[in-house]
């Protein structure tokens, strides 16, 4: 969804991640777990990832779940309930 980014933006975004890694580890001094949502909407529909806009949505969506795997903290999703027929869940 993206264009390739130069490398002295790819340099930044490094140095960035860096710095948010710091963060999450002094918060983690302090409070050892957190528990967030898998996805900050319902699930996705089936399907819904065939258009470009329903990929964004769902990236968008996702951007809670994607913070431990980028800064390679540990995390783990299980369900937790559902939603009509759509599973729900949170990471920890």
């Amino acid at each position: 969804l993206s264009p390739p980014a130069e490398p002295g933006a790819v340099l930044d975004a490094w140095a960035q991640r860096d710095r948010l890694l710091l963060l999450w580890q002094e918060f983690f001094v302090h409070h050892p777990l957190v528990v967030m949502p898998t996805l900050c909407d319902l699930p996705p529909r089936h399907g819904q990832d065939l258009t470009l806009e329903g990929q964004r949505s769902i990236l968008d969506s996702l951007r809670v779940s994607l913070v431990t795997p980028l800064l390679g903290l540990a995390g783990l999703a299980v369900p937790v309930g559902s939603h009509g027929s759509l599973r729900t869940g949170v990471q920890i």
